[in-house]
């Protein structure tokens, strides 16, 4: 479901269809570098917040991006491997079907890739970013830049979206392309980042203006808000991971961060705060 503008000029939620409401400003990096305020706007239906990034093309964003210059490679894939293999045991824990063939949407780098493929895996990836996209290519890998450029005929027993699907203005319909490649007993595993709580906190203290603490995605989402858009596409979601094993970070960063997640899931995920929520889900009729 794309953003839409109603009569008397609201925009709709992406993923309910409720009016959202203006909530604040946030930054965003574009070259230069230059640092530009956008609005953001808030669903109170169903929790996303969502930046507008109308007059902005995100692909001078990703070109100045931290995670898409090849000089960082090493540092992500040390501070991110670990994490990777974690998020490939939970997927064949949860898993219906034997996992052969996979899919990794903001496939950047190739490192989930390159570990799924010493597991066996057929691995496809997307990656909307040049330099990244080419450096997959040259590791041998099959990457496109968008998901509509992958053949009609290929299916996937594992789809995974991990940190990319909030860079997306629409996500219902990249979901609706996941179910047109997923194979009957298919995975999809998410991964978004968990910080609309801290732009309420800020909110209720008087600020307007949240800096980076957002992130620099398109749609950022509450625990909510995500279920609303899987359920809106069709998946019911098998299971919902709030601890993040595997990271690499400074130990005090590492001490907040499980804290976060001790909430969560002390709370049973009434009170989510930990840093990222990861769901991995099925089709609702499978």
């Amino acid at each position: 479901m794309m953003s839409r503008t109603d009569q008397d000029g609201f925009v709709s939620c992406p993923v309910c269809g409720h009016r959202m409401l203006p909530f604040g400003k946030a930054s965003y990096c574009l070259p230069g570098p230059r640092r530009v305020d956008t609005d953001v706007l808030s669903c109170r239906a169903c929790g996303l917040l969502k930046r507008d990034s109308s007059g902005i093309d995100l692909e001078d964003h990703y070109s100045v991006a931290s995670y898409t210059s090849l000089a960082n490679e090493a540092r992500f894939h040390a501070a991110r491997i670990g994490f990777f293999e974690s998020l490939w045991r939970l997927a064949q824990r949860t898993a219906r079907a034997p996992i052969k063939r996979c899919l990794d949407f903001g496939c950047s780098y190739g490192h989930f890739p390159a570990l799924m493929e010493k597991r066996g895996c057929d691995v496809v990836g997307i990656e909307v970013a040049d330099e990244p996209r080419d450096l997959c290519r040259r590791k041998g890998f099959k990457v496109y830049k968008q998901i509509e450029e992958i053949p009609e005929e290929a299916t996937f027993d594992l789809v995974t979206a991990i940190d990319s699907i909030y860079y997306l203005d629409d996500s219902l319909t990249f979901l609706q392309h996941v179910g047109r490649h997923l194979a009957k007993h298919g995975t999809p595993l998410l991964r978004v980042t968990n910080r609309n709580w801290i732009a309420r906190v800020l909110k209720v203290l008087g600020k307007d203006h949240y800096g980076n603490w957002l992130g620099d995605g398109t749609l950022f989402y509450s625990a909510r808000s995500l279920r609303r858009l899987l359920e809106s596409g069709a998946f019911s979601i098998h299971s919902e991971h709030y601890w993040e094993r595997g990271k690499q970070m400074p130990q005090m960063k590492k001490a907040l961060y499980c804290a976060a997640a001790a909430v969560s899931w002390a709370t049973l995920g009434s009170l989510i705060l930990a840093p990222g929520i990861t769901v991995l889900a099925g089709r609702s009729n499978a």
